[in-house]
């Protein structure tokens, strides 16, 4: 759909339920200046976003700015949890030996 042409702003309204794009490659939001790429205002209770892998949670934003990884319930600003057959939930690493190599936070 692109009547208007291109450049012009687009709103869909989904007073129906949600609203899907389905496509072999997925979906790809880009700002050509300093604005932000994606912007999303929850108007009412319940998550943000959420984002699955294989029809599975893996990150959820809560409407109180709290960020869940690997859980759907976020019960502190970061909550990163791991399966128990995985190896440790939060990996910090540093790429590049500029500056003091023992300096990660």
């Amino acid at each position: 759909y692109d009547e208007g042409g291109p450049g012009a702003g687009r709103t869909i309204t989904a007073d129906a339920g949600s609203v899907q794009i389905l496509g072999t490659d997925g979906l790809t939001v880009e700002a050509a200046n300093s604005g932000a790429g994606l912007s999303v205002d929850q108007g009412s209770i319940g998550s943000i976003a959420q984002f699955f892998a294989a029809g599975s949670p893996t990150i959820t934003f809560d409407n109180t700015g709290r960020l869940g990884v690997g859980t759907t319930v976020p019960n502190s600003e970061l909550d990163v949890r791991a399966a128990e057959n995985y190896g440790a939930a939060i990996n910090l690493e540093r790429t590049s030996v500029a500056g003091n190599a023992n300096d990660i936070l």
